[in-house]
């Protein structure tokens, strides 16, 4: 199996977690997909107006996910969305 496509499984994994998404009930669910070289990661959120407002919300999500890969080891490179 390739680094990345591992990566992709971990990730996945952690982030659709309930550790994860009970830390952040904004967050439905994480889509973590490979498109070539780069992981991307897709937040489906249920409150979408709260989430896009609040930048302080979103630094800390972005900052917590990037926390969690780095502990887990990823070594690849991602991108977080929306």
């Amino acid at each position: 199996m390739d680094t990345i496509e591992l990566d992709v499984k971990i990730l996945n994994k952690l982030l659709n977690s309930k550790l994860f998404l009970d830390k952040y009930p904004i967050i439905d669910r994480v889509a973590v997909d490979k498109y070539g070289r780069v992981i991307e990661i897709v937040l489906i959120v249920n409150n979408t107006k709260e989430y896009f407002y609040n930048l302080g919300l979103r630094d800390e999500i972005n900052s917590f996910i990037r926390d969690i890969a780095k502990s887990a080891s990823v070594d690849s490179y991602f991108n977080v969305y929306p």
